[in-house]
């Protein structure tokens, strides 16, 4: 399908079909915009007798073996319940005294549901009771002597937290005061606590036994649930004329992450991917040797994946809930400790990608004499809307060195400093937050035309050929809001200097283009195909040889989810600790100011490579071309006994990839060698005439 998904996310119910095939090598010229292979199916349609069929195909837990690791530990197998089951039914439409379709209307309806009752068990590291109330006395370990606090000469022990307020500089190293020097007890005293760090750990449940890891085991349970429906029409208005209608829609529902515990902070994140696909179409049999068919569609896919704290959280803010502000969304705030093997909580997504197709072909056969010909038109008209309000609740991240003994290597490692009490305290080490000025909404256009002829030059010899065009226009944002780099531009960051953000749209430090592309529309796709058939005569039908010879053309791929060319319409602030020792902020503050976008600002992405894939060159228009030949040798041996040997060549070129190597150094410069690390201010870069760029 055109959004990626795999066939049976998209597909109608196998019961409804009838026919399918997927060419793979040397195909017709009615076939493009591929590099590999074109799947190809019809649904049933129904006939002048009623007919029908129930299925249901079962499998449950009694039938499985247990797991080595769950026996291990003593738990039970775990949940496999498959259901598939469905019905079809067609036949003439049929309305008792109203309306007799036999000979002209005809139906059929196909129901099909996948019912998956998946289960398991998955171990974590939860806080204790007595870490989320502040009491961190049995994380101490008198035994391991990590150094010695500058502050005050005081041994520092593995575990052994301290206190963020008395902060301070001895001997031009920062260091802190230990709770345990202070009050006698390596806890965290209420008085200090968070209100906000409270509620957060209490999303954490408690332990289910006394182990310093792997202390509490989930026994989680969910469905698969996958639903598709077919209904096709067909009217036989005439001798000449005939119609058809289909409509089928495929719904998907399932939770993507495992659940680690059943609360909004950690059961899971949902995924419902809905299909819709339409067709309807005429022949219209101009003449015994004329047949014109139009066909129009339309496809539409929708993937919504949601964290759990949208699917439970009725819409609330859970910021809000929560305390914080800054910052506010649907979905529960990522949330990690940094303390060595406690489980992250929280889930930021919050997405829903729609994908609509519009499509309309038609084709033309006509038979004359020896030759069978087939002309015809394929547009495509596509839009995807990659809706996101991922991460706009921010993800927080603490860690030990915001309650470890002093910077450096004291606060690594977690030898001393405890991230489960930098949390309670409030101390973020680093966070980030997304924010969206709009959301893209991606356009895109296709065109082909194509003829093609099998002429049969003799009873034995048959030659094919053919000739596509194509034109595969790279894709635009409605309200033209993207930005790309552009080597030409001058960068007032960089005195000036070529190479700078540029930006689509209309509006001041804009280009005036709402429906700039960034990359040039390739128009010389021609894809030639010939092949032949060949049974000679002398073997008496007994040997067939086929060969063939395609160019073909890909679709021209993104593979970002429509998250590319939006630096400055999106925006993902992040705060971080200076030192690695004190905090980026406290949560009392709320997430820390920034600006929101737009950020028209041409210098913004200065000394950061290509961030989120910010260039698209102008070759990038064009689509990959891949040219296929094919052979194959038939030989019937004896009545039950087929030889087949054959041979498929492929070799493609102007391939688009993810790794672009834009910034890569010219290997012409690898004789260099360790000079390349050298600062630029040094007298090695100075020997070689390397300055400063500005």
């Amino acid at each position: 399908s055109e959004n990626g998904s795999s066939f049976d996310e998209a597909a109608p119910s196998v019961e409804a079909l009838s026919e399918f095939r997927v060419e793979t090598s040397t195909m017709p010229a009615e076939y493009g915009r591929t590099t590999g292979g074109i799947e190809i199916f019809s649904t049933k349609s129904g006939t002048n007798s009623f007919h029908g069929d129930a299925y249901d195909l079962f499998r449950n837990k009694d039938l499985d073996a247990n797991t080595w690791y769950n026996n291990y530990q003593g738990l039970p197998r775990p949940l496999d319940t498959q259901n598939d089951y469905g019905g079809v039914f067609s036949g003439p439409v049929w309305i008792p005294k109203l309306y007799n379709g036999k000979n002209k209307t005809f139906f059929m309806f196909s129901w099909e549901q996948y019912r998956q009752n998946q289960g398991g068990a998955v171990t974590t590291t939860v806080p204790t009771a007595a870490e989320k109330s502040g009491d961190f006395t049995a994380d101490l370990d008198p035994s391991r002597l990590e150094g010695t606090n500058p502050c005050d000469g005081s041994p520092v022990y593995y575990g052994e937290i301290f206190d963020p307020s008395t902060t301070r500089t001895v001997g031009g190293v920062s260091c802190r005061t230990s709770y345990l020097a202070e009050t006698g007890r390596n806890a965290v005293p209420t008085s200090q606590q968070s209100p906000i760090g409270q509620k957060i750990l209490s999303y954490y449940p408690n332990p289910l036994n006394s182990n310093a890891v792997n202390n509490f085991t989930n026994n989680y349970s969910y469905p698969l649930l996958d639903t598709t429906m077919t209904i096709r029409i067909d009217e036989n208005i005439n001798d000449k004329h005939k119609l058809f209608a289909m409509y089928d829609s495929r719904d998907n529902t399932r939770l993507s992450t495992i659940p680690i515990f059943e609360n909004p902070a950690g059961q899971g994140r949902s995924q419902d991917f809905f299909t819709h696909y339409a067709r309807a179409g005429e022949d219209w049999s101009i003449s015994p040797t004329m047949l014109n068919h139009v066909n129009i569609g339309f496809n539409h896919t929708n993937s919504s994946n949601v964290g759990a704290g949208v699917r439970l959280g009725a819409g609330q803010n859970w910021d809000s809930v929560l305390g914080i502000s800054g910052a506010s969304g649907p979905t529960f705030p990522g949330f990690s400790t940094g303390q060595p093997n406690v489980t992250n909580i929280g889930d930021t997504v919050d997405n829903d990608t729609i994908d609509y197709g519009y499509r309309f072909n038609d084709d033309f056969d006509w038979v004359k004499g020896k030759h069978t010909m087939r002309f015809g038109v394929d547009y495509r008209y596509q839009i995807f809307e990659p809706g996101s309000i991922n991460n706009t609740s921010g993800t927080f991240n603490s860690g030990c060195a915001e309650t470890a003994a002093a910077v450096g290597a004291l606060a690594s490692n977690c030898s001393s400093g405890n991230g489960i009490a930098s949390l309670l305290l409030g101390e973020i080490d680093n966070a980030n937050i997304n924010a969206y000025a709009s959301q893209a909404q991606w356009r895109s256009h296709y065109y082909a035309l194509f003829a093609q002829d099998t002429f049969k030059v003799k009873p034995t010899f048959t030659l094919s050929y053919g000739l596509r065009w194509e034109v595969d226009a790279p894709r635009y944002e409605e309200h033209g809001n993207t930005s790309n780099i552009s080597l030409t531009a001058p960068n007032p960051g960089a005195d000036g200097r070529p190479g700078a953000l540029v930006f689509a749209g209309v509006g001041t430090g804009r280009n005036g283009d709402v429906h700039e592309t960034w990359a040039n529309t390739w128009h010389k796709d021609f894809a030639p195909r010939i092949g032949i058939a060949w049974a000679p005569s002398r073997y008496n039908n007994k040997l067939a040889i086929r060969a063939g010879y395609a160019i073909y053309y890909g679709a021209i791929t993104y593979a970002d989810f429509g998250n590319d060319l939006q630096t400055g319409f999106q925006a993902n602030p992040t705060f971080t600790s200076v030192n690695g020792f004190n905090p980026a902020f406290n949560i009392a503050s709320g997430f820390p100011a920034y600006k929101q976008p737009p950020n028209l600002d041409p210098s913004q992405v200065n000394f950061s490579g290509n961030p989120a894939n910010a260039y698209v060159d102008p070759s990038y228009g064009r689509p990959a071309m891949v040219n296929n030949w094919s052979m194959d040798i038939q030989s019937q041996l004896a009545a039950d006994l087929i030889l087949d040997v054959g041979y498929v060549g492929q070799h493609s070129t102007h391939l688009r990839s993810n790794v672009d190597p834009i910034n890569d150094l010219n290997p012409q410069y690898f004789g260099l060698g360790a000079a390349l690390n050298a600062p630029l201010s040094s007298p090695q870069a100075a020997a070689l005439g390397i300055g400063q760029p500005f």
